[in-house]
């Protein structure tokens, strides 16, 4: 696929997946910086939420246990490898995708039970692009993409 060669869209790739690390970086950034009572930092960062305040989220931040916040930053650092691979061209970036995202995956079911016993609803009405987009449908084309530019051209003899 030679369209992979643009510079543009190598850019726009990368771009799409250090989105995700910033998705699975977020919840455990703001806990960190509103445990350590860096409340302007916190307030900053509520701005991003639904709501636009932090406040309301104070519960679920005592309430995530520290190893959820882990299987989000492992996520996070496989989105970060699949980017230094895709930029490195090497083939396997389309498998630490699809690892992060399964990683996702059980952090949020595991999570579930946890969000619900806080009562906290963290977005109300959530669009389809948030709530299906950009959680699974993103990364799983982003797979595909990474996979493609992986792959390598046969053989002349082949073709």
């Amino acid at each position: 696929m030679k369209i992979l060669d643009n510079a543009v869209v190598r850019l726009g790739i990368v771009s799409l997946i250090a989105f995700r690390v910033i998705d699975d970086l977020f919840a455990t950034v703001l806990t960190l910086v509103y445990r350590v009572s860096a409340l302007g930092a916190a307030e900053r960062l509520g701005q991003l939420t639904p709501g636009d305040d932090y406040s309301r989220l104070i519960p679920l931040m005592a309430a995530v246990p520290p190893w959820l916040h882990g299987l989000w930053v492992l996520a996070a650092a496989l989105y970060l490898m699949a980017i230094v691979g895709f930029a490195l061209r090497r083939g396997s970036a389309h498998v630490l995708v699809l690892a992060a995202l399964g990683i996702e995956f059980v952090a949020n079911e595991l999570g579930r039970p946890i969000v619900a016993a806080t009562g906290v609803i963290v977005n109300p009405k959530p669009s389809v692009l948030a709530g299906v987009m950009f959680p699974f449908i993103l990364p799983l084309t982003l797979a595909v993409v990474l996979w493609m530019a992986g792959r390598r051209p046969p053989p002349l003899a082949q073709q």
